[in-house]
């Protein structure tokens, strides 16, 4: 059926199957099943709506052709190998740096975590396929009061969790100032994210101002941006926060809530991001009237932050919302309906 309600539910959920593409199964947010039917035929047209550059095109099908554009060594090939034993066939508007880290999770070295990558990327690029190159960080610089750390965090589940907790145990990744080198290197204008899991430097109270102009020096010229959970009403996060941003360094300031999205909007230092509920496709206003969009890339397959990249827009106005997701999702959600009944 093209439409359905769970158990115990009065919202109608979509399920649809695209040629190409794996099943979609997500909320409509509609209790009325007419306007759910029109939310589930947007949906679908979305879906059809593939960059025809990648319509069809497989990882396999990128493997085969870097192979064939060149002599490739013994030991590239091997790598290869032992990289598709536990990276599954898929279109290539499926393969994100998240799977990508997840089925690496087996280097033990920064070494060969990095020539691995450099291969990866070159298959890629030679599909015209651009993945922006992300970093992670140490769970030790989260913030000690970060209302979703153990409570719906999505960096704490799924494949990221690997990558992330080998990163923060000092098994994988090297130092700030190698990372600061390899990001002064990369091209002009290069997009790039800062900590797709984890946070600014710091010690989960205060943000360590040093370390963070090292790479705000680093960033001059590309496109660096993140997130941050750190308290940005605390007068010396709050300057560090706005001077990476007025350098060009864009550190977005993450609400759990739409009336936090409101006092952080406020402070007029950083774009401001928000966890949304489940589902939740549609454009909205907080009631201190600011914009709400909800992040492109969680509601169409052929988006991603390469192709998109609002968040790493100075200044950028609107506040983007990220559904709750992962397995983790239900209680990110908890955290954002029970903290709107705190600030009620």
């Amino acid at each position: 059926m093209s439409l359905y309600k769970q158990p115990g539910s009065e919202v109608w959920w979509a399920n649809i199957s695209v040629p190409g593409h794996p099943r979609l199964r997500r909320s409509t947010g509609e209790h009325d099943r007419v306007a759910a039917q029109r939310v589930h035929d947007e949906f679908k047209a979305a879906l059809w709506k593939v960059d025809p550059a990648l319509a069809g095109k497989t990882w396999g099908k990128a493997v085969i052709k870097w192979c064939e554009a060149e002599t490739r060594s013994d030991s590239e090939l091997l790598s290869l190998a032992k990289f598709s034993k536990g990276y599954k066939d898929r279109l290539l508007t499926a393969v994100t740096p998240e799977s990508i880290d997840a089925a690496l999770s087996f280097c033990e070295t920064a070494g060969t975590y990095t020539r691995y990558r450099t291969m990866i990327a070159a298959i890629l690029n030679l599909s015209d396929v651009k993945l922006i190159p992300v970093t992670t960080s140490s769970k030790s610089t989260c913030p000690s009061d970060c209302a979703l750390a153990g409570n719906g965090c999505y960096a704490e589940s799924g494949p990221l969790a690997l990558h992330w907790g080998q990163v923060s145990a000092g098994t994988r990744g090297g130092t700030l100032e190698a990372l600061c080198d390899q990001i002064k290197h990369l091209p002009k204008g290069q997009l790039w994210r800062w900590a797709q899991a984890g946070d600014l430097p710091g010690d989960g109270k205060r943000i360590d101002t040093q370390a963070l102009g090292l790479l705000i020096e680093s960033n001059r010229g590309r496109r660096g941006f993140g997130y941050t959970h750190y308290d940005a009403f605390d007068d010396h996060n709050a300057d560090a926060i706005k001077a990476a941003n007025d350098a060009g360094f864009v550190i977005n300031l993450s609400a759990d809530t739409l009336e936090d999205a409101d006092a952080l909007a406020a402070l007029d230092i950083a774009p401001v991001a928000c966890v949304l509920p489940i589902g939740t496709t549609k454009p909205l206003r907080t009631e201190g009237g600011n914009h709400v969009i909800v992040c492109p890339a969680t509601l169409r397959d052929d988006v991603t932050c390469a192709s998109c990249s609002i968040c790493a827009v100075p200044g950028h106005k609107a506040v983007v919302g990220f559904p709750a997701h992962g397995s983790g999702a239900k209680k990110a959600q908890t955290v954002f309906f029970h903290r709107r009944l705190e600030f009620a």
